[in-house]
Order: structure tokens, then sequence, then C-alpha cells
């Protein structure tokens, strides 16, 4: 905001009274006829104003009074017909008051203007303040993984850049200006404010999740600690527990102390009243917290310390048992497992996933139990039987996982319609063909049994039918053809029924006949070709008629 300043404001008064004086000229008695009373009544009234009128107002009422002379020259000069009528230059050029007043407002103005810009042009520094994006300088600011010390830099930048604007002079004057800068310092503290706001709120978000952090363990951790011990498993769990709390108390100054920086510095920077009341509380009681944590420890240890006697006894009782079991069950599975030669394999897969059932309790009882001797600092005990027996179950894990993946396929596959058969060949054979390669790279231990034996065969004779399949549904194979291949595997079957399904003909068994069903495919194929020519020849032969 700009205002007149003093200079001006005389310079104003004084052509006014100059003014002045010559409108009082015209209301003499020699002055221009007809003017004398007209002006007396504007000197009066001027006279008026002239007393009451401060700096300010003195230059709007130097162009007000101006333009009263003028009227009152001009009516004077309307008295006298035969003199020719002045132009506005010339009443304003003959004015020697105002000339001069314009002469010296106008080199005022100008001398000024250049310092003007200058000083305007001072304020550019802070341009960054209200043009940059707050957010995108946050988000560029935690690329770099700032530490505590850089938020702090940052947020003290902004309360200098504060201080600064605070520090610029609300008023400023320049020659014959006034400049009030109130405004402006205001929008610049404003904005400032706000990227402190915006990087605090964000600092306060980091920290409000560390504190929510290290309460929420705190109060977890105390439950667990209350938690009752009436077996080796809950022992070694609160073990393990103490153990945790001990590694964790040696650093948890370091995962405290920034939190409660980060909240100092938020008190400094942010109004009051940013924290809820449930944050300023955990925020109080969170060293308080630790210290109970660590007491409760202390006393459950010394709890444990009086009851884990009963507990080693029982474990060493457990052990002793543990071993008498595998070498039991390591005897079963020599005599009644799933190796046992000339067995079914349907039979096999189902001692096998009664053996494994079995042998996931003892594994269990095996890491449980060598937890404990580790606990009470005790020699590891070795199981050679139940390891054997782990390396062994998981070979013949590896045949009859596929002799189940294999029948399981083939009895789905058995039930779909032989009219829908056609378009799924190509995706069976590709299962079968993956089938096939692992059984290819079984090891050759599993080959002696008979469930690899019998597996490999249904895969070989499947794959053998799979292309009969694919012949027996093209358009050439007539109802004749179908009867031939009853004949030739001696059953009945209706290849048109809605029952007919792909299980009814691999109960044919083409596999063993796979030649002959191959001649009569191939033989429908022929007779098929040589229908289409004879009925060829017949068309031609009508047309030549």
């Amino acid at each position: 905001m700009v205002h007149l300043c003093q200079f001006c404001a005389s310079v104003a008064l004084v052509s006014l009274a100059a003014l002045r004086g010559e409108l009082h000229a015209l209301t003499q008695p020699n002055a221009i006829a007809g003017c004398s009373a007209s002006c007396a009544v504007q000197t009066d009234y001027f006279d008026k104003l002239l007393g009451m009128t401060t700096g300010p107002i003195a230059l709007a009422l130097l162009i007000g009074l101006y333009y009263v002379v003028v009227e009152v020259k001009l009516a004077a000069l309307a008295a006298k017909p035969d003199a020719p009528p002045p132009t506005f230059f010339e009443r304003i050029t003959k004015d020697i008051e105002i000339v001069r007043v314009a002469l010296l407002l106008t080199g005022c103005v100008q001398g000024i203007r250049n310092t003007v810009a200058d000083y305007l042009g001072s304020f550019a520094m802070y341009d960054w303040v209200w043009k940059k994006d707050k957010d995108e300088a946050y988000r560029e600011f935690i690329k770099n993984e700032p530490t505590l010390d850089d938020y702090e830099s940052q947020l003290k930048g902004f309360v200098q850049v504060d201080r600064e604007i605070d520090a610029i002079h609300s008023i400023y004057n320049i020659g014959a200006l006034s400049l009030n800068t109130r405004t402006l310092k205001e929008q610049l503290k404003s904005e400032c404010q706000n990227w402190k706001v915006t990087y605090s709120d964000n600092l306060h978000k980091k920290a409000r999740e560390r504190l929510e952090s290290l309460s929420e363990y705190m109060r977890l951790t105390l439950g667990k600690l209350n938690r009752g011990v009436d077996d080796l498993d809950t022992l070694r769990f609160m073990m393990d527990l103490f153990r945790e709390v001990r590694d964790r108390e040696s650093g948890i100054d370091m995962e405290i102390e920034p939190v409660m920086d980060m909240y100092q510095m938020l008190e400094y920077n942010l109004p009051p009243g940013f924290m809820e009341k449930v944050e300023i509380d955990k925020k109080t009681v969170l060293r308080a917290s630790w210290r109970k944590l660590i007491k409760q420890a202390g006393v459950r240890t010394e709890e444990l310390s009086r009851t884990q006697r009963g507990f080693k006894a029982k474990l060493i009782r457990d052990v002793h048992a543990l071993k008498g079991n595998v070498k039991a069950f390591r005897e079963t599975w020599l005599k009644d497992g799933p190796g046992v030669p000339g067995i079914e394999p349907d039979k096999a897969l189902g001692r096998l996933n009664r053996c494994k059932n079995e042998l996931t309790i003892m594994v269990n009882k095996y890491e449980l139990y060598s937890g404990g001797e580790d606990l009470f600092a005790l020699p590891q005990t070795e199981y050679p039987e139940l390891q054997q027996t782990l390396k062994e179950v998981k070979l013949f894990d590896q045949l009859f996982g596929l002799y189940s993946d294999v029948k399981e396929k083939l009895t789905d596959w058995k039930e779909i319609a032989w009219s829908d058969v056609p378009e799924q060949i190509e995706d069976m054979t590709t299962l079968m063909d993956g089938f096939a390669l692992r059984c290819k790279k079984m090891p050759s231990r599993l080959r002696q049994y008979d469930a690899y034996n019998m597996l490999k065969k249904q895969i070989e004779d499947f794959q053998v039918v799979l292309p009969l399949l694919q012949e027996l549904a093209k358009v050439s194979i007539m109802p004749r053809h179908w009867e031939e291949v009853r004949v030739l595997t001696k059953q009945e079957f209706d290849e048109t029924s809605a029952e007919f399904k792909l299980g009814s003909l691999l109960d044919l068994h083409l596999e063993d006949v796979a030649d002959d069903v191959g001649e009569i495919t191939d033989g429908a194929d022929k007779q098929l070709k040589i229908e289409e020519t004879l009925k060829e020849i017949t068309e031609i032969g009508r047309a030549h008629v």
C-alpha cells in the first residue's frame, strides 16, 4: 500500500494556497465583470476546506480547485466575445502554479521508480515459499531416508525463514512513497507455517507409528510373561521369551530415545493440542511400561528356576519312551510297511498313509524333546531308526504320489462321455506324457516294487490307447466298423448310447488288440475314400445323361 509522503502533501497545500489566492483576486472590484460574486462564494468555500484539509487530501483538492479557477476564467473570457477562446493546453501551460506542482510530482515519482522495484525484488528470495509444491518436496526429502537430524535441520530452516520475514519492517519509506508490507508478510509467514506443518505432520505420523509399535510390543510381551507353564513346550516358549527380552533390553534406549526426541521436536514446532489424550498417555508411560516388563520377566524367571527341575526329570523319561517307540515303529515298518514284497499297490498306499501319520507325531516329539535337551544343556539324543525311516517314507511317497495322481486322473477320465472324448484327447496326451516322464525318473530302488510295475503298465497302456481313441472318433467309422471291434474284443457295447463313456472303451483293453483296431480304422478311411469317389463318378454320369 502506498501513502502520500509529507513532502508531497506540503507541495499540494502550497499549491492550494496559490490557487486560492488567484481565485480571491477574481473577487476584487477590478476583476472581470460578472465573476466577482461567484468567485467570492467559491473563495469562502475553499477557505473552509483548506482549513480542515490534511496532507493526503490536499492533492485531490488541488485538482478540484484548479478546475474551479479554469471555469471562472472561462466565464470571464465569455464576457469578451471578440477574444479567441484559449485551448486546454494553453490553460494548463499558462498556469505557473499547476505546472510547477506537476513537475515536482513527476520528478518525485520518476526518481523513486527503480528504488521501489529493487525493494520489491528483495522479496524474490521467498518465492519458493508459495511457488514450490510442499507434498512433492516432502516426497523428494524422504527418498533419501532422512534421519531425525535431517528433520530437525529442515524445521529449523523454516523457523529461521519465519524470523527473517518477521524482521522486515511493516512500513518502508522511499522518497515520496510509503510502502506497507504488513499483508505481504502475513501471507509469507502463513505459507512458511504450512511448510512446517507439512513436515511436522509426517514426522508426527512416523513418531506415532514407532510409539504404537513399542507400546504394543510391551503390552503383548507382558501378557505372554503371565502365561502359565504346564509342559515342556510352554517352558521352552517362556525361556525363548526371556532370551528375547534380555536381548532387546540392551538396545531399548536406542528405540525409545528417538521417539522422545521426535515428540520434543514436534512440541516445539506444532501448536498445543496436536496429540490426542491416548497418545499423550502412551508417550508418558512408555519408559515406565518397559521397567514394569523387565521386573515381571525377572519374577517369572525366578519362578521357573524353582520348577524346572521337575520338567527336566519328565523330559528324561519322555526321551527314553520315545526311543522305545521309534524302535518298535521301525520293526513294524519293515514287517507291515508298504515295501513288503507281493503287496497290492492300493493296500501299500493305505499302509504308507498310516505310517506317515504316525511318523509325523514322532517327529513332533523328537523336535520338542530335542529343544528341551538344548534348554537344559543335556546331550542330544540320536534316533538313527527314525532318520532312516524318514528317508524311506520320502522315497515311497515319491512312487505312491505318482501312483495316486495317475489313478485319480484315470478315474475322472473314465466318466467322460464318448462324444466329449475327441476334444480332450490333446490334454490327456499332455498329462500322460508328464506322468511317463516322472515314472522314468524314478530311482532304481523303487523299480523292484509291484506298485512301480503296475504304474508303468497303466501309463504305457493308456499311451497306446490314446491314438486308437482318436482314430475311432473319425467320421469314417461306421456302425459296421464298431461291429468289427465288438467281434474283435468279444465284448458287447452300444456306442450310440448316452451311457457309453470312455471307461467302456478302456474296459475293452484295446491295448491288447491295438494292431487289429488300427487295421479296422485304416480300412474305414479307405472305404470312405472309395465311397466318395464312387459318389463323384455317379454324379458326373448323371450330369451327362
